[in-house]
């Protein structure tokens, strides 16, 4: 298995100083709801299933399976290259195709779903989590602050199914409006 970094819609040549778009400041705060979310418009765009995602030092790692390829691959979404995933991900709104198959699980694709997880992980104040979607429910763990002044934390974990992730889905599109 072979370790790249995502190409295409979201990673690529950019000019910021020829963007008509102003992005908000917000999307480039490193947050778990900012970078699941370029994480999963990446998944939706190439047509991935089947993901399980690490946080490690440096940035996030996706094994995903490639409905193109037939095959699972190890994807790597560095944190030195966020701000430019986020630019590209924001110009490209409305210009790509996103694959129309989601899994049961995923009702509205990997992008809705991981950025609502990924705010519920930011209220957390979460560190190193690991999520892994089974076929019928996704597993995340990791670590929660519990005492901000020391710096604590003890470990969490959460098992999402259908019902579960309908209510999270459910809670985010009332946050946004």
């Amino acid at each position: 298995m072979e370790v790249r970094m995502p190409t295409g819609s979201l990673i690529g040549a950019l000019n910021p100083l020829k963007s008509k778009t102003t992005i908000p400041e917000q999307l480039y705060l490193p947050t778990y709801q900012n970078q699941l979310r370029m994480v999963g418009r990446h998944l939706d765009t190439n047509g991935y299933r089947s993901i399980s995602i690490l946080d490690v030092e440096g940035g996030l790692l996706v094994r995903a399976f490639s409905a193109k390829r037939h095959d699972s691959e190890l994807l790597e979404f560095p944190d030195d290259a966020f701000g430019e995933m986020v630019r590209n991900g924001i110009q490209g709104r409305g210009r790509r195709k996103r694959s129309g198959k989601h899994a049961a699980i995923v009702p509205t694709g990997y992008e809705d779903l991981l950025r609502a997880v990924g705010w519920e992980l930011d209220q957390r104040l979460a560190k190193a989590v690991t999520l892994h979607e089974s076929h019928s429910t996704i597993y995340i763990a990791g670590l929660n602050a519990t005492d901000h002044k020391s710096g604590s934390f003890s470990p969490f974990d959460m098992t999402l199914g259908v019902n579960e992730i309908q209510m999270v889905l459910d809670a985010a599109f009332r946050r946004r409006g």
